[in-house]
């Protein structure tokens, strides 16, 4: 609960109330007790705050309008809706450092100290533009309201460089980049006429600069290294980065009076987009793990528009969302011309080769290691000692299974096989996209079909296997993007299929207990991919299923070493930033709005939707 106004002592009561109060006058609230003494420095558990209490007119949308551009702000209302997003910044700034200190309370005393510095001139720097604001005629909250902030609180909690992660992300990223942006802004309002709002954007700026100075002094304290390029390089998460640090023009006095390094501000300065510089040449292989495989025109249009959205290439898509024509953090860092499968097979290698062209991301030989079903149902046997109550009941049949047994030899494994697990089995082929190819059954009726089904799988499909049937509840997608250097980048979303099985879409908001359990799944098998010489996208199928009135989890169904339908739906929700989402994909979930949602979202003509909600 929320302290009463004037009753915090402790710095944890006062950042709680800051966060937990909806209305303004709180949030303006200055850190110190009542009776102006200081408040008391506590170090309680840690607390995580996923949003703060807002005012119905302080509501985030995520859908602030952009910024008008420079030579617009001769206009009154160019610049209030300019004044509109600062002040917005400022806030979010507010309850931000708030927020870092109830979810780090062991954080050291000074660092805390100079947070609650931070709020205090952060409070002051809204203030300043609450006034530039009202002499504009325009109430704070008259524009819709973006949560660009707060929606890397996910992140930045996750991060196991705790603290540090919020120094990089917070001050040596965002308020860098406000170094550049505040004289940007001043110079363009002194062009305008408007000479009390730069005078404002320099106060900003000025004491922007401490905090930057803040930012930089305790990373290197924290990591015990003066080397600020080095630690920011190790501890600032993704999204963030060097490119984010700096506006589009650059300013390095100001940098060299948050006494960064040289070698920093060089880095900065000369970050290049990782897109800059890519020449890469996309191989539209979908459905390469069967021949011949025909798949519906639209659904293969809209997963070709998705993957040359992903790669910034151009589409015959028209009316493409905007966030989705922004520059993708997740493309290779690379100047060398390169080509991109969806699936790395030899002909992909061999059209690159022909073409004077290199194979980026996974190869031939990894998708011929790990794609296969086979392989995951080995990995998961030896990683995950609680799966083993599935895994050790599924048997796998070689490709020349039929030339060294005969029909009846199999129909005795099945005879065998139902009396153990219950008459209802799958048989799925080891080689397969999609879903596609699998054949269930209730006992051995139907046996010539069952074995025509498994002989047509050892001939086209590298053999099958035989599985129970599970009455499964929930499928989720564990998602990897391993780059050649860095850290891996681990997500894990709800997978939504049709009755029958199909692709429908996914969703973002699994609870945290189930993500973690995941992503420590996905952990390892990107330390097994790595060093298999690994790079590029790859995934991990699971799914809940239900036993004798118990949950149980399946964690490793398939390894897709690929990209997937999640990795774009990752990146989709990652563009739009919003708490909830659903993407969906096939037009049966299309037609079935969910009852959360608030706004329906169409990626580009005839293409996706997806609905957000709060």
């Amino acid at each position: 609960m929320a302290s009463k106004p004037g009753s915090y002592i402790t710095v944890s009561d006062y950042c709680r109330y800051l966060i937990q109060s909806p209305d303004l006058a709180s949030k303006l609230a200055p850190p110190r007790q009542s009776n102006g003494q200081p408040l008391v420095i506590d170090t309680p558990e840690p607390e995580l705050l996923q949003t703060p209490a807002r005012a119905p007119h302080l509501q985030m949308t995520g859908n602030a309008p952009k910024l008008p551009k420079m030579a617009q702000l001769v206009h009154p209302e160019a610049r209030a809706k300019c004044l509109h997003r600062f002040a917005h910044h400022e806030l979010q700034a507010v309850e931000l450092f708030a927020w870092a200190i109830l979810r780090w309370p062991q954080m050291p005393a000074p660092l805390k100290k100079g947070f609650l510095n931070t709020i205090a001139e952060e409070q002051k720097h809204l203030g300043m533009y609450l006034e530039r604001l009202k002499a504009h005629g325009i109430e704070f909250g008259h524009y819709e309201l973006s949560d660009y902030f707060w929606r890397h609180v996910p992140t930045l909690d996750q991060s196991e460089e705790g603290p540090k992660a919020f120094l990089s992300a917070m001050g040596l990223t965002l308020e860098q980049a406000n170094l550049d942006f505040t004289l940007m802004f001043k110079r363009a309002f002194e062009q305008a006429g408007d000479e009390e709002t730069a005078q404002v954007l320099q106060v900003v700026h000025d004491e922007e600069i401490g905090h930057v100075r803040l930012a930089k002094t305790w990373l290197n304290k924290l990591e015990g290294s003066e080397d600020d390029l080095a630690n920011y390089l190790k501890t600032a998460p993704f999204p963030f980065g060097a490119t984010r640090a700096k506006g589009r023009q650059f300013f390095s006095q100001p940098r060299q009076a948050a006494t960064l390094s040289p070698e920093f501000i060089d880095h900065v300065e000369n970050a290049q987009k990782n897109w800059a510089h890519l020449d890469v040449e996309l191989i539209c292989n979908f459905g390469a793990e069967e021949k011949g495989l025909q798949i519906n025109e639209a659904h293969t249009r809209n997963i070709r528009h998705l993957f040359q959205l992903f790669w910034q290439h151009p589409t015959e898509a028209s009316h493409i969302h905007p966030a989705l024509q922004e520059r993708n953090a997740f493309l290779p860092s690379t100047r060398e011309p390169v080509s991109f499968p969806w699936l790395a097979t030899t002909a992909a290698q061999q059209h690159a080769q022909d073409n004077g062209r290199t194979l980026w991301g996974p190869q031939p030989r990894h998708v011929m290691k790990w794609h296969p079903k086979q392989s995951a149902i080995a990995w998961s046997r030896q990683i995950d000692p609680q799966n083993q109550r599935v895994c050790q009941r599924i048997q796998i049949f070689p490709p020349d299974y039929f030339e060294t047994h005969s029909d009846t030899d199999f129909k005795e494994v099945l005879q065998q096989f139902t009396q153990q697990n219950g008459p209802h089995f799958t048989l799925k082929p080891n080689w397969g996209f999609s879903g596609r190819g699998r054949v269930g059954a209730q006992g051995i009726n139907g046996f010539d079909a069952i074995v025509a089904a498994a002989k047509r799988m050892c001939a086209h499909k590298e053999g099958f296997v035989l599985e129970p049937w599970l009455n499964r509840t929930q499928d989720f997608s564990i998602l990897l993007w391993i780059p050649a250097k860095g850290d891996v980048r681990v997500q894990v979303l709800e997978l939504l299929n049709t009755t029958s099985g199909v692709y429908a879409g996914h969703e973002n908001q699994l609870p945290s207990a189930r993500q973690k359990e995941l992503k420590k799944i996905g952990r390892r098998l990107a330390e097994d991919l790595r060093a298999d010489g690994y790079v590029g996208p790859a995934g991990i199928d699971a799914f809940a299923y239900e036993d004798n009135g118990q949950t149980f989890l399946r964690p490793v169904v398939e390894i897709n070493a690929r990209m997937t339908m999640g990795h774009l739906a990752w990146w989709v929700f990652s563009s739009l930033g919003k708490q909830k989402m659903r993407f969906a994909f096939h037009p049966k979930i299309q037609a079935q709005a969910p009852e959360w949602a608030t706004q329906t979202i169409q990626l580009f003509e005839k293409g996706p939707l997806v609905f957000l909600g709060d």
